[in-house]
């Protein structure tokens, strides 16, 4: 089991609106208390075309 200082990548649905980066997590899930306690995160985007 990983300690929750250690960084990890999982995936998020997000949504840009205006300035603002909205993530979908669950109320209780592990993002949600990461993001909760640490106040920070790393984003990575990929687009859905071919380069």
């Amino acid at each position: 089991m990983r300690k929750m200082t250690e960084q990890r990548l999982t995936p998020v649905w997000f949504l840009l609106h205006g300035d603002d980066i909205v993530l979908t997590a669950e109320k209780i899930g592990f993002k949600s208390r990461s993001l909760t306690r640490y106040g920070q995160f790393t984003l990575r985007a990929d687009e859905d075309r071919l380069p």
